[in-house]
């Protein structure tokens, strides 16, 4: 399935599922790709830079990806880092077997920086991209109740692009020792900068547990989101309960007129007063509807009944 639209540069969205596509004249494209042709993490890391993340990404996949020869990048979004793993010839040829000339592709973006804004889409009559947990993937459009089709005619495409590599799965012998060298230079620069980070990840693990400590949480942030919302919930409802109860006691009573119950049960506020009228009664009901609170109320003789939903 493929996605064109008229624009100076055409934006292309590729799957291994895309139709093939007729030529297009000298036309340049701007290429997104589909989740199925790269590998994405989303990482919060103790350090500042991307190229600091550069580094360190082939570990980070070490045991992630299928055998092959891979392409490395790195995005920083907000706070998160986004590490992409792809094989620029697995692309190529895909560009080829549909029909694209790689020569007129302008840029290359994933679908992870590009298209967030507009999930869930449909990308054909059977898949669907959604986000789960910060991440763009394809799911089967069954799944998706409310979709709607990709729309890029009108995307802005960010400045997070790749450039792909003709020859980037190819190592000619006679660079096997200019690599060796270099590579250990690397791994020395590697050893010293992945110390500091695991100092700097102990140091902040340290940190972490000491406010454990100091406030008495729970083990995991699960266990303690779950509690700070159980603790929310009351807040919220005892925050209400004092609100009515000040309504309340605001009423200008007569003489005779008393409060004799103010009782909480199953989240409804229940409030009996003696003496009361008809008069007192639709009062009250004016007073409470327009503080929006919900009422009820019953008026038995001189006994007026009133029920407040929390």
């Amino acid at each position: 399935m493929f996605l064109m639209f008229n624009k100076p540069k055409k934006v292309l969205f590729i799957d291994p599922q895309m139709d093939q596509i007729a030529s297009q004249g000298d036309a340049g494209f701007d290429i997104i790709l589909s989740p199925a042709l790269y590998w994405v993490q989303k990482l919060q890391l103790p350090i500042k830079y991307t190229h600091q993340v550069k580094k360190l990404i082939p570990s980070l996949f070490e045991d992630i990806l299928p055998e092959g020869n891979y392409s490395y990048t790195v995005f920083k979004i907000d706070d998160d880092f986004f590490i992409f793993a792809y094989q620029d010839k697995k692309i190529i040829d895909l560009l080829a077997q549909k029909g694209i000339d790689v020569a007129q592709v302008a840029g290359v973006y994933f679908a992870q920086t590009e298209l967030m804004s507009q999930l869930p889409s449909a990308i054909d009559e059977n898949q669907v991209l959604i986000e789960q947990d910060g991440i763009i993937s394809i799911a089967p459009k069954k799944w998706v109740e409310d979709t709607h089709l990709l729309e890029l005619e009108d995307l802005k495409l960010s400045n997070n692009k790749i450039h792909l590599q003709h020859y980037a799965h190819i190592i000619e012998k006679s660079s096997i020792t200019k690599l060796v060298v270099v590579m250990s230079l690397f791994i020395v620069i590697l050893s010293v900068e992945w110390f500091v980070t695991d100092q700097k990840i102990m140091q902040i693990e340290e940190e972490k547990s000491q406010l454990f400590s100091k406030y008495n949480l729970l083990p995991t942030m699960l266990q303690n989101r779950s509690i700070h919302k159980r603790y929310k919930k009351i807040f919220e409802k005892q925050t209400k309960l004092r609100e009515y109860i000040a309504a309340i006691l605001r009423i200008k009573l007569q003489k005779k007129q008393k409060i004799t119950l103010v009782a909480l049960e199953q989240g409804v506020l229940h409030v009996t007063i003696s003496g009361a009228t008809k008069n007192l009664q639709n009062t009250l009901a004016k007073q409470l509807k327009a503080a929006k609170k919900k009422l009820n109320t019953q008026l038995q003789g001189d006994l007026l009944d009133m029920k407040v939903q929390l």
